[in-house]
């Protein structure tokens, strides 16, 4: 946990305390290659795993961790043993963000079981956590000339050791 002090000068607050927890998690490769994955519209990254909620002035859980506990349940498995591990925002301007997870009871869940998991209770996905799925299984190609300039398409998963920050 860091802990430091805030200035704004938009809301003319100064010293203000703050806190920001850290979570650092090992990722294993099989956990990336047997990913599902979503996009979600109308959601930034900052939101997707936000846990202050302005209106209330109050910590709560955020999508991300809702997201996780659903998929879960869903699974039938411990929360513990499923991963949201990259959360990219893909579009600022309306925004557009990817979520990538894995899940797994011994061993990795394949990601046609948990894009399938998704697909089939999508309505109910986005109804309890308060999200917008507009793809599941992340497809660049699916219109194959806006991904594409010269025609031809081809899906690449890039993994990187290289964190991304939200």
């Amino acid at each position: 946990e860091l802990r430091f002090r805030v200035y704004d000068r938009k809301h003319t607050q100064t010293d203000v305390p703050a806190n920001v927890t850290v979570t650092v998690k090992d990722i294993s490769e099989e956990a990336v290659l047997n990913s599902g994955s979503v996009r979600l519209s109308g959601i930034t990254d900052e939101d997707f795993i936000r846990i202050w909620h302005y209106q209330t002035q109050k910590l709560t859980k955020s999508k991300a961790e809702r997201f996780r506990e659903k998929i879960a349940k869903l699974l039938e498995i411990p929360v513990e043993n499923v991963d949201v591990f990259s959360v990219q925002l893909r579009k600022r301007y309306p925004p557009v963000t990817d979520v990538r997870f894995s899940a797994h009871n011994s061993p990795y869940y394949k990601p046609v079981r948990l894009n399938g998991i998704v697909m089939m209770h999508r309505e109910e996905i986005e109804n309890e956590i308060g999200i917008n799925i507009t793809m599941v299984g992340i497809d660049e190609c699916l219109y194959e000339y806006t991904a594409c300039s010269y025609g031809s398409c081809t899906n690449v998963m890039e993994i990187s050791t290289l964190p991304y920050m939200v």
